[in-house]
């Protein structure tokens, strides 16, 4: 799985490479709320699976239920991942391009 790090300097020749090139590439568009899976041929792209995480927003008490919140909103938040790796492996793809949250990022690989 390749990142893409946008920084102070935003490198466009990888995008442009992945443009002219005719591989199969597998887009990968991570939030706390959802995934998007996209395949890429060349200048083409075609949405494959929208996965919604189901993660709940925000806990009002503190405390140990906080605590208590935060242990299980995490488990979720595995168990979320572990779909949407499921759901890339159905994909056909050379290679991955991905974006989004870095914390959930390291729960999918």
């Amino acid at each position: 799985m390749n990142f893409y790090e946008c920084g102070k300097k935003f490198r466009t020749d990888e995008v442009i490479d992945s443009l002219e090139n005719k591989e199969k590439v597998g887009i990968l568009e991570l939030s706390l709320k959802e995934a998007i899976i996209s395949q890429k041929q060349g200048v083409y792209k075609q949405l494959r699976y929208i996965v919604t995480s189901g993660l709940p927003n925000q806990h009002n008490q503190g405390g140990s239920s906080q605590q208590r919140f935060l242990r299980k909103y995490w488990e979720e938040a595995k168990q979320y991942c572990k779909r949407v790796r499921e759901y890339m492996d159905k994909v056909d793809v050379e290679r991955w391009e991905v974006s989004g949250n870095d914390r959930l990022l390291a729960l999918v690989e």
